[in-house]
């Protein structure tokens, strides 16, 4: 996949939207040829490649924990997918008439599978009994009456499948939500993204044009920084050593501590709470905020309004300025 990374993704000229529509195009989609037949279970070395992208895109460390990476992405795993594509195609299958040979080829393999075979429909049995759709398979019809209203009344098969697409996809999303959630409570690393970020669902900081400011904020929010926090965590330091070298207050240099408290950098934050007091016609006011973890969590998370993407985009700017004074001036 070398040559998507070289397509304007290297130099941070593309912009995120875009390097994930190049990936999904020229990468994913051939991972994904054929899998409505061959998919299901895990593919490591796919998974891999996906992840591996994914930390390209958003132009961070190999080190950075997967599960934030394809958090701020919204990105499932392969695995899902393959599932969702499989579950589409048995969908079509259900739904030709028995006269097609197709169909024919289906039932042959779902009476096999009541045997405890091996085969196709085997696997999508499964994948229904996974996802909490056992019903379906025993009563295929209940595919056209999914909501209780006829599949919102649909008039014609291809919106019968349309509905079906779209009702698997917030299944599956669901499934894989929960799994997202579970990986991440075993990671100490991301103690500050399990506060911060509860979807999986795509981050609109990433939107931001300037690529530097992105990653430095992705970095902040995933742990994975050259704050002292993470880099005591290289050489095993106990978390209460790793201290804050550029200033005096003997506190742990962690990612609340530098973006919010640390006085190094209090011109560049007194100037960030008042552009965003302004911007925002006084509804964000930081200074009024009573705790340090209320304004991290503002910055990093957003405000959910209209005032979010400038917001991101002044707080972006803040670390870089405060970055660039933490990497000249030496304590």
């Amino acid at each position: 996949m070398g040559c998507i990374w070289d397509m304007g993704m290297r130099t941070g000229y593309l912009s995120v939207k875009s390097c994930i529509n190049l990936w999904e195009s020229l990468g994913r989609s051939i991972l994904e040829f054929s899998s409505a037949v061959w998919g299901g279970g895990v593919w490591r070395d796919a998974e891999i490649l996906q992840r591996n992208m994914c930390k390209k895109i958003l132009r961070c460390s190999v080190m950075t924990t997967n599960e934030a990476v394809l958090g701020d992405l919204g990105f499932w795993t392969l695995r899902a997918r393959f599932d969702l594509i499989i579950l589409k195609y048995w969908f079509h299958l259900i739904s030709l008439p028995d006269s097609r040979l197709l169909k024919q080829a289906y039932l042959m393999s779902r009476n096999f599978s009541s045997k405890k075979k091996r085969n196709w429909a085997n696997r999508c049995k499964t994948l229904l009994f996974k996802y909490n759709l056992r019903h379906l398979w025993y009563e295929e019809q209940l595919v056209y009456n999914l909501d209780g209203n006829h599949n919102n009344e649909a008039k014609s098969m291809d919106q019968h499948e349309r509905f079906f697409g779209n009702y698997v996809t917030k299944v599956i999303h669901k499934y894989e939500e929960n799994q997202w959630r579970e990986r991440m409570e075993n990671i100490s690393k991301l103690r500050t993204y399990r506060c911060i970020k509860q979807n999986l669902s795509f981050e609109n900081y990433l939107n931001i044009s300037n690529c530097k400011g992105r990653a430095l904020m992705f970095s902040i929010r995933s742990g994975t920084n050259k704050l002292e926090i993470e880099r005591g965590r290289w050489i095993h330091k106990p978390e209460m050593h790793r201290i804050c070298k550029y200033c005096s207050m003997n506190q742990v240099e962690n990612e609340i501590h530098f973006t919010s408290i640390c006085p190094k950098y209090q011109d560049l934050r007194e100037q960030l709470y008042h552009k965003i007091f302004i911007l925002s016609g006084g509804k964000w006011n930081l200074d009024n905020l009573p705790y340090v973890q209320d304004k991290f969590s503002l910055l990093v998370k957003g405000t959910r309004d209209k005032f979010d993407f400038e917001i991101f985009r002044l707080f972006q700017s803040f670390l870089l300025k405060a970055y660039k004074r933490r990497e000249v001036e030496v304590v």
